[in-house]
């Protein structure tokens, strides 16, 4: 037959089975392409994304229609790390039918898993109108509300989502604790970063510093303070106390922080004496339990408030309200706990077998508080480091050793630019300055820290604390906190060494005072508002 269609005689009757062949391979063509696309559709359904891709795409080799479009769009979506080629899809799908509800939407929601806020809202706003009782597309778009910072839009519309489909509710806070552990993973990870660089470059300095030791002379003219605990010893200290406390659910730490106060005093000297500490577990554990009793009704209280403005002001404002209420009662009760653990822990505090004592008032401690919080209030928090100052001041004047005192000359308009300079360029450093900040506010409240008259000096330096602070932080790090008792001494030592009295300290001439009414209530008062409180004092800062 093709031989024939050479001659020009055949060439009518070639036309004519050309013209009916035509169908028949139109038909076949669309019968393929219906195949593949039901086939599509069912590896879809089981979950088979990359097969039904595929035969989305050997569908639209076929016919570029607007059903294999938008149904490789949504398989796209659906198979991990393809979400960002479905939005082509959704394009060319709504390119063949404009304003379609189903290309659209799965638009908008390609849109908010790449990140494109401001895109899904758009798409999701326009499918929202269309179908208003879609319960998936407002949780959607409360992601990308919150994204783009319009919370209260994102909680109305979580709100929504919840009504329609009760089951939204479980996701939405199951999408609150996956974002604050993906934002706890990043601070995480960003502090491991900055304590593995100033760990290295502490090491650095510590081997200079080594080398240079030889050379450098201080010229002191007073008394020094020595400690001398080792790691080796504190570690068995933490050993028990860890083990003690995890059998006892929590109970032993209080006799724990005894133990770690009495290690770190006995082990301090100063001026040919020691300092011990004489507190027992069993006292600070009975003010703990005191101060419970008086701080229960208060969140007794907190809880029918939390209560009534969830009815009265709605889920959203209430626990705002519960939390400032929290921290404003925790500031009135401030005063009464720093003046009652001042009195419980000096009166058991003793240098040389003389005891410490405070002689502070409470009422002179909310006079103090009082003005200072409206004065922080009217600066918007201006005011802070002079109250900080004057808190320190009230401190230190109402200690007594024996019969003498102690006293605070530093204000906040020194302490201010310290504040302020320092933590900007803690900032712009990237975290690098942190060591010359912790060196310079060291600085500052042992210089104006004076005792009978005389003064007290510190020449800490920022390169001193990256140079022991780093390493130490990078080693417990890298142990998983064996090692922080090494890093506990070690930087005790260094403020310990660095620090010296411009005189001599003559017992003999000390009269000794024991504080017999100091309770552990109100110590104890600051124990249970504050379980964690004391982890500074770990680190003697």
């Amino acid at each position: 037959m093709l031989m024939n269609l050479r001659f020009p005689g055949c060439l009518p009757a070639a036309c004519a089975l050309f013209v009916l062949s035509v169908p028949v391979a139109a038909q076949g063509e669309q019968d393929a392409y219906g195949e593949l696309l039901q086939r599509a559709e069912q590896l879809e359904e089981e979950g088979r994304y990359a097969d039904a891709i595929e035969a989305y795409s050997s569908a639209l080799e076929i016919t570029q229609s607007y059903e294999a479009y938008v149904g490789r769009g949504w398989a796209r979506y659906y198979l991990d790390g393809s979400e960002q080629e479905s939005l082509p899809d959704f394009d060319r799908a709504l390119g063949l039918k404009p304003e379609d509800p189903y290309a659209t939407v799965g638009r908008g929601y390609a849109h908010a898993y790449v990140g494109n806020a401001e895109a899904a809202v758009r798409d999701l706003n326009w499918y929202l109108l269309e179908e208003p009782t879609a319960a998936d597309a407002y949780a959607i778009r409360a992601r990308a509300l919150r994204q783009l910072g319009r919370e209260s839009e994102a909680l109305r519309d979580e709100e929504r989502a919840a009504e329609l489909a009760p089951a939204f509710a479980d996701e939405s806070a199951l999408y609150y604790e996956e974002a604050e552990w993906d934002a706890l993973k990043g601070v995480v990870i960003l502090f491991l970063g900055w304590a593995v660089v100033m760990g290295l470059i502490g090491l650095v300095l510590q081997a200079v510093r080594t080398i240079l030791r030889p050379l450098a002379v201080k010229d002191r003219r007073g008394t020094e303070a020595i400690y001398d605990g080792e790691g080796r010893e504190l570690f068995r200290i933490y050993l028990q106390n860890v083990v003690l406390t995890l059998l006892t659910l929590g109970v032993y730490r209080f006799w724990a922080n005894v133990r770690n106060r009495q290690f770190h005093y006995q082990h301090t000297s100063f001026s040919e004496g020691r300092f011990d500490y004489h507190a027992t577990g069993l006292e600070k554990f009975i003010g703990f339990l005191k101060g419970l009793l008086i701080l229960a009704p208060l969140f007794v209280v907190l809880w029918f408030l939390h209560g009534w403005a969830r009815e009265a002001l709605g889920e959203e404002f209430a626990p705002t309200l519960v939390t400032y209420a929290l921290l404003l009662c925790m500031f009135a009760l401030r005063p009464l706990i720093l003046v009652g653990a001042q009195r419980f822990n000096l009166a058991r505090t003793s240098w040389n077998n003389l005891r410490l004592h405070f002689t502070g008032r409470v009422a002179d401690a909310y006079k103090l508080y009082a003005r200072d919080f409206l004065l922080v209030v009217c600066t918007l928090g201006l005011y802070w480091t002079w109250h900080v100052c004057r808190v320190h001041a009230f401190k230190l004047r109402h200690t007594r050793l024996g019969e003498t005192r102690f006293s605070f000359q530093g204000g906040g308009r020194d302490l201010f630019p310290i504040q302020v300079f320092g933590g900007i360029l803690c900032y712009v450093s990237l975290g690098l300055f942190v060591p010359w900040f912790i060196a310079a506010r060291h600085r500052f409240f042992v210089r104006n820290t004076r005792f009978d008259g005389k003064y007290m000096r510190s020449d800490l330096t920022g390169g001193a604390v990256l140079a022991i602070g780093g390493p130490a932080m990078l080693v417990t790090i890298v142990t998983l906190g064996l090692a922080l008792p090494w890093a506990v001494t070690r930087w005790r030592t260094l403020l310990t060494h660095s620090t010296y009295y411009a005189g001599r300290i003559e017992a003999e001439q000390l009269g000794s005072i024991r504080d017999s009414a100091a309770s552990s209530t109100l110590e104890g008062l600051g124990e249970a508002g504050e379980l964690f409180g004391e982890i500074g004092d770990l680190f003697g800062v």
